[in-house]
């Protein structure tokens, strides 16, 4: 007869079982580096065995003839808890492990088989560990399909008894179904259905019976497993074809990515919320992976080793992300190890993250090979390892979590020393930190490595217990904190720690003072240090250079007193004399950290005086009636504090007699101001003000100053001092008309004659009316642009009014005179003839009219260019000499040939300019001896100079070269003659 086998998946119930907290953990001492852990066992688990010794942590061994391996699958969250089976004979059966409340009675329980069923095996079970999932085979005959069941149990604390398998639903004509997980409410179940080894994910929810939705496959997908369900129900995980996948609820499914060279991948993990999924890819060989929204598909690393990672599944619920699951190691027994990862310590053997969590191992031929479950505050994982060649179930549980508790602290060090930080702060404040061997220094936020740090000082390690700073310096003014975990989990940030470099605080400075000749000076200062106490070294500053101070030390000072308290907070200077005045400063250090931490106060400055002297003494003003700003001033020295002052003002009709006056009325119907400061003030000033005043100074040594008396008086009224005169100009030009008056400040009013008015009217800016404008009109000149004739005509004065008002002062009449253009000769420049080397004026004049002024310009024709040229005075180059060249008579002496030709006159007046008829000057060869006369005696001459030089070349118009060809010849002969006889018996025109 043929045996047919119905593999069952089931749920199983448990009675509830309520969670406490581990006790004995002791917190770390304040200082110490040392950990006191307290180790975690669990029952050893025995299938259908009597209890174990309690531990917190536990294999399931049992005697050898009852079975052959176990496995623990999941645990419940408070890890008193698990579910897996055990093997005997070949045949699994399920196994619950539990432990009882006071942590020290464990129980382990075959969870059997209905009648009929071949073998049965737990996968999970809710938080509580009342219910779990699993499958199991039937022995009915036939086809073996598996099929889905729950389990109910009951009993004492010390053992739990089966109550009862019950089926999960299946589609019609499904032949395979597996749960694989349970949300740990309860209410949400995962796996799949399969038909002829074609797999369909199935998601379970609601109490018994239950309800079931097949979960739809990705597109150009089939084949789809339900893995894994995340704690809170919402999300499950599996693979979809060849993809891993995740659905949320009964919804579409999300691929979850691919990495580089994928070949396949299946996700069988998932966090409490399914934020977080892990699994396996296939590149050719099966490696781990997590998933996030944000990273997406990422490679977990595998063990230092260089072995391979696949993950089971993971935990975050307190904020730090646990990957747990398989490694293969060669080195491990079956070449198989358990793995957790961390993103603080990345992948680690499992027994190395047990032991940070604060595990003892007490059974030393234990491997764990596998890491199935981890409750959602990762302190609860079991799984499967090897003991003695079995394979064996194990749990560990109540795993320490860091915890870091403290106040925010400041630690004060000097420049060059060290400082140590706690992770937890202020001890003061209640601060400890337990449950943690890992850390990780961070300032201002940034990890901190070993060594040499930017500003000079170094770290000998950021992952101590307490962080140390050596040999400090102002770059290590920072904020500083610490991250501690548990082997990578449970990661916790303490309380940030102001590092500050210890420096003086001065809570008072010293201040100007001023002291007497003979006593004695004081300067006071205070100051408080965050460590150690402050110490004082006062200076004195050494001129002229304003920054170079000197030490003071206790004894005479050089001057004639002496110095006490200098290395205190307050210095005295005893019998003060001139020579201390100068500023003081005071330096102050930490007595434990010398010179390089040092603060300077303020620079206060010493006066020592005998007498008051009056630096300035006041100044006459001048106010009107009425006036507000009535104002005297006095300086004195010494400055600042200890000078009083008190105004008075003299008593009329006594020259030398002066009172008191005080702040308040005057008397007179106005105000005092500042009597007793250097700035009297009268406001509303009237007519029994106006007198003199002066200041009476005090000084601080006793010693009394008057300064000079000033004059208060009334401004006086407009005056017209001067003008207006009668000034000419140019018609068409601009004419001007001009006052001066007194006082200053007065305002002026020109006016003009009106004939039409019979009077004088006001004149404004702008036109005349007679084609010109006015500018000037309110100020102490007027002018008239583009002047006519008909504005010469008439009459103007100017009313000039004081500042304070009154009957305005008025000038005398005036006009503008114009002035002729262009300008009338009278006489002309005469033509004629000059003898060699003599003297010719030529000369002009004017008929009398007003011009104005009157310039003179005389020119000549230059051939040569040819242009007339302005003619200079001095030498020319013929060698004749001119005078007067810029008069109405200009005189040409030592006359040459070269200098005969055309000249005229430039006349310049205001208006305009005029030139002369021009004369014509030539040369009188005749004149032989230029005497001005013709006679016999220039024709011997000529006729000598002839005979003497006749043949030679020689200077023109010379040495009988009569025709100025630099020749004499007969020509020259024939010339003179010409000439003599023509102006014989007379002269040269």
């Amino acid at each position: 007869m043929l045996l047919n086998m119905n593999a069952i998946f089931a749920i199983f119930t448990l009675p509830a079982v309520s969670s406490k907290t581990a006790k004995g953990q002791t917190p770390f001492a304040a200082g110490m580096i040392a950990r006191a852990l307290r180790v975690a066992f669990v029952l050893a688990l025995v299938c259908g065995a009597a209890p174990a010794q309690a531990q917190w942590f536990s294999t399931t061994i049992a005697p050898p003839d009852f079975w052959t391996a176990s496995s623990l699958n999941d645990v419940s969250n408070d890890g008193r808890t698990a579910a897996g089976y055990c093997n005997a004979g070949g045949i699994d059966q399920g196994l619950l492990a539990t432990r009882s409340i006071s942590y020290n009675i464990f129980s382990s329980q075959n969870i059997g088989k209905p009648a009929g069923w071949f073998t049965n095996a737990a996968w999970g079970i809710d938080a509580t560990g009342d219910r779990g999932v699993g499958f199991g085979l039937t022995v009915t005959g036939g086809f073996p399909p598996d099929l889905v069941i729950r389990a109910t149990y009951t009993g004492p604390e010390t053992g739990q008894a089966l109550q009862g398998w019950v089926g999960l639903p299946m589609f019609p004509g499904y032949q395979v179904s597996e749960a694989r997980g349970i949300s740990l409410d309860g209410q949400v179940i995962v796996g799949y259905m399969s038909f002829f080894g074609f797999p369909d994910a199935v998601r379970w929810t609601g109490g018994y019976p239950q309800s079931f939705t097949l979960l739809p496959a990705l597109p150009n997908q089939s084949g789809n497993q339900a893995l894994a369900v995340s704690d809170d129900g919402t999300t499950t995980v599996g693979q979809s074809g060849t993809r891993a996948c995740k659905w949320t609820g009964n919804g579409m499914p999300v691929d979850l990515g691919s990495l580089p060279g994928m070949v396949s991948a299946v996700a069988n993990g998932v966090n409490h919320d399914g934020s977080v999924v892990v699994g396996i890819w296939n590149d050719g060989v099966d490696r781990g992976f997590y998933w996030t929204q944000a990273t997406g598909m990422v490679n977990i690393p595998p063990l230092p080793t260089g072995t391979i990672v696949r993950p089971r599944t993971c935990s975050n619920a307190n904020g730090t992300l646990v990957i747990v699951g398989q490694a293969g190691d060669s080195n491990a027994p079956g070449g198989l190890n358990g793995f957790a990862w961390t993103q603080m310590l990345g992948t680690q053997p499992i027994v190395s993250h047990l032991v940070d969590r604060g595990l003892f191992l007490a059974i030393p031929t234990m491997t764990i090979t596998d890491v199935r479950a981890i409750s959602p505050d990762s302190r609860q994982m079991c799984g499967v390892g090897v003991q003695n060649g079995q394979n064996v179930g194990w749990l560990a549980s109540q795993l320490l979590c860091a915890t870091l508790t403290g106040l925010p602290t400041t630690r004060y060090g000097c420049q060059g020393s060290e400082v140590t930080i706690f992770p937890y702060g202020d001890v003061g404040g209640g601060g400890f930190v337990s449950g943690t061997s890992r850390y990780q220094w961070y300032r201002n936020g940034v990890p901190m490595v070993a060594g040499t740090q930017p500003g000079g000082s170094f770290i000998i390690s950021p992952n101590d217990f307490t962080l140390t700073i050596f040999n400090l310096t102002p770059s290590d003014v920072a904020q500083y904190h610490c991250v501690a975990s548990s082997g990578g989990a449970c990661v916790v940030t303490g309380p940030v720690s102001q590092v500050s470099l210890a420096v003086p605080q001065i809570n008072l400075e010293p201040v100007d003072t001023v002291g007497c000749v003979g006593q004695s000076v004081q300067l006071v200062t205070a100051a408080t240090t965050p460590i150690g106490t402050p110490q004082y070294r006062w200076q004195k500053r050494v001129p002229p250079t304003p920054n170079v101070y000197l030490d003071i030390l206790d004894g005479p000072t050089g001057n004639g007193s002496t110095y006490s308290g200098t290395g205190t907070s307050m210095l005295t200077i005893n019998n003060a004399q001139p020579g201390d005045s100068e500023r003081y400063r005071c330096i102050i250090t930490i007595s434990q950290c010398g010179a390089l931490t040092s603060e300077s106060t303020y620079r206060a400055l010493v006066s020592v005086v005998s007498e008051t002297m009056i630096v300035s003494d006041p100044l006459p003003t001048s106010q009107c009636l009425g006036d507000n700003d009535a104002f005297f001033s006095v300086t004195a020295s010494p400055s600042g504090a200890g000078l009083t002052y008190q105004w008075t003002k003299r008593q009329p009709p006594f020259p030398n007699v002066y009172v008191d006056i005080f702040d308040g009325p005057t008397g007179n119907g106005g105000n005092y101001g500042g009597t007793q400061t250097p700035n009297l003030t009268i406001a509303g000033v009237y007519a029994g003000d106006f007198d003199r005043y002066r200041c009476r100074v005090m000084g601080p040594c006793g010693f009394t100053q008057t300064s000079a008396n000033a004059l208060l008086s009334a401004i006086p009224a407009g005056m017209v001092v001067t003008g207006p005169d009668s000034n000419s100009a140019c018609l068409g030009g601009v004419g001007t008309l001009s006052v001066t008056a007194t006082p200053a400040g007065s305002t002026y009013q020109w006016k003009r004659y009106s004939n039409d008015f019979s009077t004088y009217l006001n004149v404004s800016n702008g036109p005349t009316g007679n084609g010109g404008t006015y500018s000037g009109a309110q100020s102490p000149t007027l002018s008239v642009n583009i002047l006519t004739l008909a504005d010469t005509q008439s009459y103007f004065h100017c009313e000039v009014t004081g500042p304070c008002g009154g009957l305005p002062a008025l000038s005398a009449d005036s006009s503008i005179v114009p002035l002729v253009s262009p300008p009338q000769f009278l006489t002309l420049p005469a033509t004629g003839s000059v003898c060699i080397t003599g003297t010719k004026q030529l000369s002009v004049s004017l008929v009398p009219q007003n011009y104005g002024s009157v310039n003179y310009q005389w020119w000549r024709y230059v051939s040569a260019f040819p242009i007339f040229a302005q003619v200079p005075n001095g030498v020319l180059p013929s060698g004749a000499v001119i005078s007067g060249a810029q008069t109405s008579v200009m005189t040409i002496s030592n006359f040459q040939p070269q200098d005969a030709g055309q000249y005229y006159c430039q006349v310049i007046t205001d208006c305009t300019q005029a030139p002369s008829t021009e004369a014509t000057l030539s040369v009188c060869i005749a004149d032989a001896d230029c005497n001005g006369a013709v006679d016999i005696l220039d024709l011997l001459n000529f006729n000598a100079l002839w005979s003497a030089n006749l043949g030679q070349s020689v200077v023109p118009y010379t040495n009988g070269d009569a025709n100025g060809d630099g020749f004499v010849d007969l020509l020259d002969l024939l010339a003179f003659n010409a000439e003599w006889n023509t102006n014989v018996g007379g002269g040269c025109p």
